[in-house]
């Protein structure tokens, strides 16, 4: 049935649970604690030393709307240099 109408409706409706819970709760919640993410499709760009507090935050949402917590995957983009100007660009975010 799905297939034969309006078969891109989930997806649509899934792209919209996934904007709503990265940008409105996440990254909201990130800003109320005095973090400025930047987030990227389903990840969030966080100062490093920020990451056990965001940790914890996407954490408490997931549980909060899904019931259960997603393995998390942290990346770390390189250098010190790289470090830097992540910082910069993070800190150069206005809401």
């Amino acid at each position: 049935m799905l297939k034969k109408k309006k078969h891109n409706q989930l997806a649509i409706y899934l792209q919209r649970v996934e904007s709503y819970v990265f940008i409105d709760d996440i990254a909201r919640a990130l800003f109320d604690t005095g973090i400025l993410p930047a987030t990227i499709h389903d990840s969030v760009l966080v100062k490093r030393e920020h990451e056990q507090k965001a940790i914890e935050i996407i954490s408490s949402v997931f549980m909060r709307h899904f019931g259960i917590v997603p393995t998390l995957e942290m990346e770390y983009l390189g250098t010190d240099a790289t470090d830097a100007c992540t910082n910069a660009m993070v800190d150069s975010l206005s809401w």
